[in-house]
């Protein structure tokens, strides 16, 4: 299965994200403990800059000013940006819906406002792409220009389809990051290979993980009463006849059982989790998980 075209709002000023109006809010949230964090580590001396009027003026090295003839303060490692990693799903499962939004699109559309948020406040973004393997990476930078290079990623219909393999994602991942690091998981979480847990829990040793999955309503409930359907898996190709009345319950007992060994799995990994459903809007959700993420660390 391919994804044909491509039609997600990407633009942070849509209506649907408020991202760029609490990017402020947002960076607090997502990076400020691994800001704090990577402030504990030590004072390191990394190079000189010039001195802005959003400076304080305690910070000026008067030694180093007199020599260059203009104002300079010290650059620590307190002031280097924070890496943010999305980790998006794009294999069959993610191209599915039954409204307005297929679930990567979706997801492409909080990838994209998190990215001018992140970037705005001066912290690396970078984004990989998987199926059964890395479709496509853009590596962690900063600036806006970086912010263009993953919004055309994301809005190449190419990039889209195929197998999942999160293990081999994750694996592969930690080439790409330097300490501190932030990464978000984007997935629909659906066909993990056996084990992808132990996966996770390696990679939570070393970055901070959050991890958003992305349902359709038709992922957690049949429509009641509908009569029959004819479902198909959409890795196996294999089909089968089902009465909505009669596997009402029970598909909707599974999924339940599904997102709570989920939870349990991104808890054991000392990480979270945030279910979204593509019918829904997002922004304040995300803000509400985040929140509570931090009174809770």
């Amino acid at each position: 299965m391919k994804l044909k075209e491509f039609k997600a709002d990407l633009s942070p000023y849509s209506k649907k994200q408020n991202f760029s109006a609490h990017k402020n809010v947002l960076n607090k949230l997502l990076v400020g403990n691994l800001v704090s964090e990577f402030k504990n580590r030590g004072m390191e001396f990394e190079d000189y800059r010039k001195y802005t009027i959003e400076d304080d003026a305690q910070r000026i090295d008067w030694k180093a000013t007199l020599r260059a003839n203009q104002l300079l303060i010290r650059q620590t490692t307190e002031e280097k940006a924070v890496n943010v990693l999305f980790l998006l799903d794009v294999s069959d499962t993610m191209l599915f819906s039954s409204g307005e939004s297929l679930k990567c699109e979706y997801a492409a559309e909080i990838i994209s406002g998190l990215s001018f948020a992140i970037q705005r406040e001066g912290n690396a973004i970078g984004l990989c792409m998987f199926n059964e393997g890395i479709v496509k990476v853009v590596k962690p930078k900063v600036g806006a220009e970086q912010y263009y290079n993953i919004i055309n990623e994301l809005s190449n219909p190419k990039n889209y389809g195929g197998g999942s393999n999160l293990k081999n994602a994750l694996r592969q991942a930690l080439a790409l990051l330097k300490i501190p690091a932030l990464v978000i998981i984007f997935s629909d979480f659906i066909n993990l290979a056996q084990g992808w847990q132990k996966y996770l829990e390696v990679v939570a040793l070393q970055y901070d993980i959050i991890g958003i999955n992305i349902r359709d309503p038709r992922d957690r409930i049949l429509p009641l009463n509908a009569g029959y359907f004819v479902i198909e898996d959409p890795t196996s190709h294999q089909k089968i006849l089902i009465d909505t009345k009669e596997h009402y319950d029970i598909y909707k007992n599974n999924i339940d059982d599904e997102e709570r060994a989920l939870g349990k799995s991104f808890k054991n990994a000392k990480a979270t989790v945030l279910t979204l459903q593509t019918n829904q809007e997002h922004f304040n959700p995300l803000i509400q998980f985040l929140e509570k993420r931090v009174r809770v660390r």
